[in-house]
């Protein structure tokens, strides 16, 4: 999408010709006008009226973290766990590999099983 604003005046005609930049493609596009006076471009936008008890105002009013904010709380997290291995002397791979020692399929062939879950789709 491609955003152009420009200040224009508009004659008694109402002609308005646009010369576009060249990295506009060239073909059928949709295009969108908005017609604003100066006095209203200048005035703060006004939010707009949402019930007290709309759950529409608790999420815009929700105070989301910055990427900044994030990262710093994966670095923590990502410290905790590595310091949590090495007090403890495990393996984090090998615990991950161990949680998945124990699961439903246990003894059963990945492959056969796929075969027979393909075999019950019809031709």
């Amino acid at each position: 999408m491609i955003t152009i604003q420009q200040t224009v005046e508009i004659q008694a005609d109402r002609h308005l010709v646009l010369d576009l930049p060249p990295n506009v493609p060239i073909g059928q596009m949709n295009m969108l006008l908005v017609f604003s006076h100066e006095e209203a471009a200048e005035r703060p936008a006004e939010k707009p009226a949402v019930p007290e008890d709309d759950a529409l105002r608790r999420v815009l009013s929700h105070k989301f973290p910055t990427i900044e904010e994030l990262k710093a709380e994966a670095a923590r997290k990502a410290a905790e766990q590595q310091a949590y291995f090495e007090a403890t002397g495990r393996d984090m791979l090998k615990d991950i590999i161990d949680s998945f020692e124990t699961t439903p399929f246990e003894g059963i062939d990945g492959v056969e099983y796929q075969r027979s879950m393909r075999d019950e789709w019809p031709d």
